[in-house]
C-alpha cells in the first residue's frame, strides 16, 4: 500500500505532518474533512492513520474519517468513504451535533438537557445513545417547520411533505428527502 509510510498506530504516539497527509487527499475528501473539523473547531496539527481510518487529534476528542484508496492522475490518492465520527465524546454538545448533523444543530435553539441530549425550542432533540447521534421529533405538529429548516440549511426550496403508514417525508426541491418516522427519528 502506498500509505505506509503514514500508518502510525496511535500507541505509537501520533504523526505531525498534515501538509503531506493533505497531498494523499482528493477534493473531495479535504472538503468533507475540513467541512467536519471545522463544526467542531479543531485545527489539528497531530492525526494517525489505522485500518483505513485517519484519526485527527482534537484535544477533547479524536475526529476519525475512513478513506478508500482511488487511483487519480498523480497517483493513488484518500477518498471519502463511510461516516465520520468522534471518538471519547463524553456528553453531548452543539459542536458535537453539528459534527454529525452537518452542522444542522446550530440552526436551532438548544439547551443541553443532559449528558445525552440537547433539547431545542422547535421540537426538535439531539441525542447520543453510544456511538450514535439522532436527531429526534418531539412535536409533530412540527413537522413542516423543521423540513423548511433543514431544506434552508442545504439551500434547497421546500416542495411539500406526504404523510405515510409509517412515517411522513419532506421534499426539498425535487430531491432531497426528509423522513420523520415515526419513533420521532429524523433522517435524510
Amino acid at each position: 500500500m502506498f500509505f505506509i509510510f503514514l500508518i502510525q498506530e496511535p500507541e505509537q504516539g501520533y504523526l505531525t505532518d498534515i501538509e503531506k497527509l493533505y497531498s494523499l487527499f482528493t477534493p473531495y475528501m479535504e472538503s468533507w474533512v475540513d467541512s467536519h473539523l471545522e463544526k467542531i473547531n479543531c485545527k489539528p496539527n497531530e492525526f494517525y492513520i489505522a485500518s483505513k481510518e485517519i484519526c485527527f487529534n482534537c484535544n477533547k476528542f479524536e475526529a476519525c474519517f475512513g478513506y478508500a484508496s482511488v487511483r487519480r492522475t498523480g497517483g493513488m490518492k484518500m477518498n471519502p468513504k463511510g461516516k465520520p465520527y468522534l471518538k471519547n465524546v463524553k456528553e453531548i454538545s452543539l459542536e458535537v451535533a453539528d459534527f454529525y448533523k452537518e452542522g444542522l444543530a446550530s440552526k436551532f435553539d438548544c439547551q443541553k438537557k443532559n449528558k445525552n441530549i440537547l433539547e431545542c425550542d422547535e421540537g426538535v432533540s439531539f441525542v447520543k445513545n453510544d456511538s450514535e447521534f439522532d436527531m429526534i421529533l418531539r412535536d409533530q405538529n412540527e413537522i413542516e417547520k423543521i423540513a423548511q429548516t433543514i431544506c434552508s440549511h442545504f439551500n434547497k426550496e421546500f416542495s411539500g411533505c406526504l404523510k405515510l403508514e409509517e412515517s411522513t417525508s419532506c421534499f426539498c426541491g425535487e430531491r432531497t428527502l426528509i423522513s420523520f418516522l415515526n419513533d420521532g427519528k429524523i433522517t435524510w
